[in-house]
């Protein structure tokens, strides 16, 4: 058995640390300057731009400028204030007809910009750590795009956090192979009755007649049940504290079954709860880590 370093985490680390918010930010509607009025704003939001058939018009962010510079953004929702969102679809009375554009734009804050070379990863951390719904990109001397926390739902964190959850689930393969019949012996019958299924129908080979190779059954198990081999034995209860961290393993368990099943209704992100992204992510080279350190001492000893 080879010994595991923590390499391991290679690919999620140069997907999430070379991947830029510059490139896939989403551009803005439009920039609009100042002194134009909000009917004209409006008229060119919802008419003029109807067109455009890949944008949900409800869904988009303007920047305001003044001779050139931002002085602020607004959303579909911020030209109508007094409105629901329900409004937006049959405005039949403008209740804010007589604002001024200035009266609808929100300022954009120095905690709300990051730069266009900031990584995927750092914005994750600093859109978990905030309660700010956008963030803006800056580049040079100029926005140019924006951002949302669900913006980590689309492909390229989804990328990036897929490859984390296999290297992870690959390191607790690695770890249960040590011994790996014991680690199979502490799965209920119904869940074993599983992986055996699973194991005849890939028509796996057979150590003898009656007798799987139990290093490979492992494998045929779900995240779930490698999770709560590694929990029952009595081998990682003083070496692998963090595979007793019930809340992250729920959390790492159920992320791990969404981004496997990507669909276009498939908010992944938050299973993660937004202010535990950056601790669960911490938890997992921690988790990773510690089972490389177990699995080394256990290789040594054999």
């Amino acid at each position: 058995m080879k010994v595991l370093t923590n390499s391991s985490f290679q690919a999620f680390d140069l997907l999430s640390k070379n991947l830029r918010v510059c490139d896939f930010c989403n551009e803005f509607i439009d920039i609009y300057d100042i002194n134009l009025s909000r009917d004209q704003v409006i008229d060119d939001w919802f008419i003029n731009k109807n067109n455009d058939l890949d944008r949900d018009l409800e869904d988009q962010i303007a920047i305001v400028e003044k001779r050139g510079k931002a002085v602020g953004y607004l959303s579909a929702l911020d030209l109508f204030p007094s409105a629901m969102n329900e409004f937006l679809s049959a405005p039949e009375i403008d209740l804010d007809k007589d604002l001024a554009l200035n009266d609808c734009i929100r300022p954009i804050e120095q905690s709300m910009i990051v730069t266009s070379d900031t990584s995927i990863l750092e914005f994750a951390e600093i859109a978990a750590k905030s309660e700010h719904a956008v963030f803006f990109v800056y580049k040079g001397n100029k926005f140019i795009g924006w951002l949302s926390y669900n913006e980590l739902n689309n492909s390229p964190f989804h990328i990036c956090l897929f490859a984390l959850i296999l290297q992870l689930e690959e390191t607790f393969l690695w770890a249960l192979s040590l011994a790996p019949k014991t680690s199979f012996d502490l799965l209920s019958e119904g869940r074993q009755a599983k992986a055996f299924k699973l194991y005849q129908e890939k028509n796996y080979p057979w150590k003898s007649k009656n007798e799987p190779l139990y290093s490979i059954l492992v494998g045929c198990t779900m995240i779930v049940d490698k999770i709560t081999m590694l929990r029952r034995s009595p081998l990682t209860t003083k070496s692998v504290p963090a595979i007793h961290n019930k809340k992250f393993c729920k959390i790492l368990e159920k992320t791990r079954n969404k981004v496997a099943h990507p669909n276009p209704y498939n908010d992944f992100i938050n299973e993660i709860p937004r202010a535990l992204l950056p601790a669960f992510l911490s938890w997992t080279r921690e988790l990773t880590d510690q089972l490389i350190l177990y699995g080394t001492d256990r290789i040594i000893m054999q």
